[in-house]
Order: structure tokens, then C-alpha cells, then sequence
């Protein structure tokens, strides 16, 4: 199933793909959230406001996604669990540094690497369209 047809389920409110998106991305926010000095619980937490965010956000009439579901997924619960450690002043310096977020800055920022994947995944399938000689005089440059 592709991510458009996850996400018309999603706005169909299909319990079942709820259930599906919990077996496909559960694994990776809970090893975020481990990995930057969370608990199974924290992770348990940031997940299912991450579902809940999805939820709201594929209702509205203008959401358009522009990413893989996983990149988008992933996207919230970093921003969530991050959100979460600046509160906490137990933010690691490497993750995000210890200047201040705005959640303008940050959907600007997700956008603009979202939009540069889908523009990466665009130039893949072209140049994979090509013949081989215009792919060896494409990899010259």
C-alpha cells in the first residue's frame, strides 16, 4: 500500500491502519527516544501524540504529503521528544544545541528537507530513465 492510500485511510479513520503505522514506525521513535536519554514510557508517550498530530494534520482540506509517511512520522516525534528534553534542560547538545526552536523554524525546516526529498526521488527516476551513455556523461559532471 502506498503512503497516499495510507493517508486516505487515515482521513477514512481505518482503525487497521492505525494498527499498521504502530507495527511500521513504533520501532524507529522508540529508538530515537531511547538513543537520546529517553524511557520505554517517554517513547510509549511521544508515539501516540505523534499518531494523534498525523491524525489532525491529514484531516485538513490543504494537507498535501510531500514526503515518505515514515520521513514525516519520524519528523513529529523528533520534534516532539526534543520539545520534551528543552523543557527539561536535559537537551544533548549534539541533537538540536541549545538555542531555541520555533515551531515556524521548524516546519519551515522539515518543508524545506521534505521538498528536497521529493526532488532528489524525482531526479532518481529520471536519470533511471535514461540511456547509459547519457548516464556516464551525467556522472562527469
Amino acid at each position: 500500500m502506498d503512503d497516499n492510500n495510507i493517508i486516505q485511510k487515515l482521513k477514512d479513520g481505518d482503525r487497521d491502519t492505525y494498527k499498521m503505522l504502530y507495527t511500521s514506525f513504533y520501532i524507529m521513535v522508540k529508538k530515537h527516544v531511547l538513543d537520546n536519554s529517553g524511557t520505554v514510557p517517554q517513547a510509549e508517550d511521544i508515539f501516540q501524540k505523534t499518531l494523534l498530530i498525523l491524525y489532525r494534520n491529514v484531516q485538513k482540506d490543504d494537507f498535501e504529503l510531500t514526503s515518505k509517511l515514515g520521513t514525516y512520522v519520524m519528523a513529529i516525534a523528533k520534534y516532539q521528544w526534543h520539545n520534551i528534553l528543552k523543557n527539561k534542560k536535559n537537551m544533548p547538545t549534539d541533537a538540536i544545541g541549545r538555542q531555541e526552536v520555533s515551531s515556524a523554524e521548524f516546519d519551515n525546516d522539515l518543508i524545506n528537507k521534505m521538498e528536497t526529498e521529493r526532488k532528489h526521488i524525482l531526479i532518481k527516476e529520471t536519470v533511471g530513465t535514461l540511456k547509459e551513455e547519457c548516464k556516464k556523461v551525467l556522472s562527469l559532471f
